[in-house]
């Protein structure tokens, strides 16, 4: 992993960087492929008990639009429900 507001990020991202806090998650895999938002997810989930089951469930076209949507709207409104993260002041 690596801070989103780094150098690393900026050079992986290329365009698709953009300055300050991110809409969505990203995920870079070690071959430089970047995937966004609800898609930087799938990766993960093979990990966690019932993955393959959700994966196969986001493969349908209603639950997947569902999903997309879902995410969206959680993206949007995180800082409103959950608060933000305050940073320490930098030093000097």
């Amino acid at each position: 992993m690596i801070p989103y507001q780094s150098a690393e990020a900026v050079q992986a991202l290329g365009a698709r960087y953009r300055v300050g806090v991110p809409t969505t998650a990203w995920l870079v895999s070690p071959s430089g492929e970047a995937r966004q938002g609800l898609e930087a997810f799938f990766p993960l989930l093979r990990t966690v008990p019932g993955g393959a089951v959700v994966q196969w469930l986001l493969r349908q076209h209603v639950i997947r639009s569902v999903a997309e949507r879902s995410y969206h709207w959680l993206a949007r409104n995180r800082y409103r429900w959950f608060g933000a993260v305050s940073r320490p002041e930098s030093r000097r």
